[in-house]
């Protein structure tokens, strides 16, 4: 009698042993009809479900994708996908549904979001390869990188396809869409000599320095050390200069209203007569209905404001062309981008200014060789060091430890400070920007990391070049206290001579002594 129970006993155990492997199998092959209950699955499944609640509802149709598909079913179970074993409770197929979300099965054909074949090549965050590859959790379970997503989002190629470029390589075109291998698989089209071939679809004439330059590897002082100071450089530039210039121009505003407050009302003192003095006839002057050609001073020559114009111009449209690109997915870069053409006719565009920009600056050297030709003398904006004493002495003065502002020169330090500013921006802009337009070009003469430092140089400097620009050189030329609106010199060569006794008192007074200042 015992060894029945025991038999019987054993017998039940066997059953409920099968019947649990058997079961979420044989459940997940039949149909969720109506109010069927949801596949039971391991912790890593469950962990796709959580991500991708959909499969509940269609992983029943699943099947069916690998009727017709089968040829890519194939490609992705021998991938890196199939092999990691996604969705083994749930029918063959169930794993196509994550990254092509909607089955065949809806009203209308057309609205079936394909992530491969979206007609705008758009990068939604919440799909496909975006979706699992910088989720954190889904990154611990399988143990792959989690900075790849991160990384990919700072590069040219993604910020191009929010912007709309349906040339820009997505995730697929480097790495497969189903037969995705590891990196460090031979096989993987992203290895060694086969990664130049990827890189040449778009870029002809790539090298294997060129492929080298692109990867999702983070910017750490211990992965890319120069990459990564240099950043540190131009933030701590940019903030110091966006600092100091700020700070500078709050003293000025808040000087200016100090005195307007606390200086008193001047009242006109009248000469008293001098009754022993005989008068004699006073020689009727002419009367002055505005200003006179004798009232003004020559400030900038034609072709001083022809090449200001033409560094205007192209700084402006550099900035205005290249600004979507630092903040890609934001409705007004968007819509800038699709007012202006498209990101393609925004890239010539670009292109375009930023080739007027160098031409103008090698004009300008040319025409100050020719200065030096002529006269030999100094150029006038090289700085000296009277300049760092006239800062000095208007920094004491917005704090009150001077009486008077200082006398300056023909041209002030903050006019020296904007000139040698274009300088090195266009130095740093325009040797980056060449870089850039010309990568494969670049990658036959100069190192791969030279392409990545262009890439960082040419969107800091160009923060950097904004701020100077759109902070101090408006307010000195535009906003200014006795400027406003503006001073005219750029447009007619011309200042008004009481405004230049005012801002350069110290060079009228040379020319009073040289008796070339008419009064």
């Amino acid at each position: 009698m015992r060894e029945k129970q025991i038999r019987f006993a054993c017998k039940v155990t066997f059953f409920l042993l099968v019947a649990s492997f058997a079961t979420p199998r044989a459940f997940a092959s039949s149909p969720a009809e109506g109010g069927a209950e949801t596949p039971q699955v391991g912790n890593p499944d469950r962990i796709i479900l959580e991500r991708f609640p959909h499969l509940r509802d269609h992983s029943r149709v699943a099947n069916r994708c690998v009727t017709c598909h089968g040829r890519q079913f194939q490609d992705v179970s021998a991938s890196i996908h199939g092999k990691a074993g996604l969705l083994k409770n749930l029918p063959d197929g169930s794993l196509c549904l994550t990254c092509h979300e909607v089955n065949h099965f809806v009203q209308d054909p057309a609205k079936i979001q394909n992530y491969q074949l979206d007609p705008m090549r758009t990068i939604p965050k919440d799909v496909a390869c975006m979706r699992c590859h910088g989720d954190a959790v889904l990154a611990n379970a399988f143990h792959f990188p989690q900075h790849v997503p991160t990384e990919f989002e700072k590069s040219i190629h993604y910020r191009k396809a929010i912007l709309g470029d349906k040339k820009a390589p997505l995730c697929f075109d480097c790495h497969g869409a189903h037969s995705i291998l590891r990196v460090e698989d031979p096989r993987s089209p992203v290895h060694g000599a086969q990664r130049v071939k990827v890189c040449a679809k778009c870029h002809t004439g790539a090298n294997e320095t060129f492929a080298s330059t692109f990867d999702h590897t983070p910017i750490r002082p211990d992965t890319k050390p120069l990459e990564y100071w240099v950043i540190t450089l131009f933030k701590i530039l940019t903030l110091g200069t966006f600092m100091a210039l700020g700070l500078y121009l709050l003293l000025e505003v808040l000087t200016t209203i100090r005195e307007k407050l606390l200086s008193p009302k001047t009242q006109k003192t009248q000469k008293t007569p001098n009754t022993n003095e005989t008068p004699g006839p006073v020689a009727a002057r002419p009367e002055r209905t505005g200003l006179e050609p004798d009232d003004y001073v020559e400030r900038m020559p034609f072709q001083l404001r022809l090449q200001h114009f033409l560094m205007l111009a192209s700084v402006i449209t550099c900035v205005v062309t290249g600004w979507p690109l630092l903040s890609p997915e934001t409705s007004v870069s968007q819509s800038l981008i699709q007012f202006l053409g498209g990101a393609r006719s925004v890239a010539m565009i670009h292109r375009t200014a930023g080739f007027i920009m160098i031409g103008d600056f090698l004009y300008h050297l040319v025409y100050l060789y020719l200065q030096f030709r002529v006269g030999g003398r100094l150029h006038p904006m090289t700085p000296v060091p009277r300049d760092v004493r006239d800062l000095a002495a208007m920094i004491f003065y917005f704090f009150g430890l001077r009486p008077k502002k200082p006398e300056l020169d023909q041209f002030a330090f903050y006019e020296k400070f904007d000139y040698w500013a274009v300088f090195w921006g266009v130095a740093m802009m325009g040797g980056s920007g060449l870089v850039l337009t010309f990568p494969t070009l670049t990658a036959h003469v100069l190192p791969g990391v030279s392409i990545r430092l262009a890439a960082i140089i040419h969107s800091d400097e160009a923060l950097l070049a904004a701020t100077v620009l759109f902070i101090w050189h408006f307010y000195n030329v535009h906003l200014k206290p006795g400027i406003f609106p503006m001073n005219w010199a750029w447009l007619t060569g011309r200042m008004r001579k009481d405004l230049y006794e005012h801002e350069h008192s110290e060079h009228v007074k040379k020319l009073r002594r040289d008796g070339k200042w008419r009064e």
